[in-house]
C-alpha cells in the first residue's frame, strides 16, 4: 500500500528520512507524479535495515506530489522536512 502523497510542488530545499522496524530489510520505492494528475513513476528504490534510517536528499527532485511504498510487512515512517 502506498503512503498518501507529499506535496513537493514549491518546496526547494527537502529531504525525505525513511525508518521500518518488523522486518529484516525493506525496500521503500519513492514515486513521483511528475504531471499532477496522477501518473505516478518509480523515481528511486531504498533498502532499509531493521531499525535503521536512511536519508535521501530531495533539493533537485521537481515533481507535484511524492508517495512511498514498501515491499515488506513492516512498521515504516517517511518523514518529509522541508527547510
Amino acid at each position: 500500500v502506498a503512503s498518501d502523497p507529499y506535496l513537493l510542488t514549491g518546496f526547494d530545499r527537502k529531504s525525505l528520512e525513511l525508518w521500518q522496524t518488523g522486518a529484516d530489510e525493506a525496500r521503500f520505492a519513492v514515486e513521483l507524479d511528475i504531471t499532477g494528475f496522477g501518473a505516478w513513476r518509480v523515481f528511486e528504490s531504498y533498502r532499509v535495515g531493521q531499525g535503521k534510517t536512511v536519508n535521501v536528499p530531495l533539493d533537485e527532485v521537481r515533481a507535484y506530489w511524492m508517495r512511498v511504498r514498501s515491499d515488506a510487512d513492516c512498521t515504516a515512517t517517511a518523514w518529509l522536512r522541508y527547510r
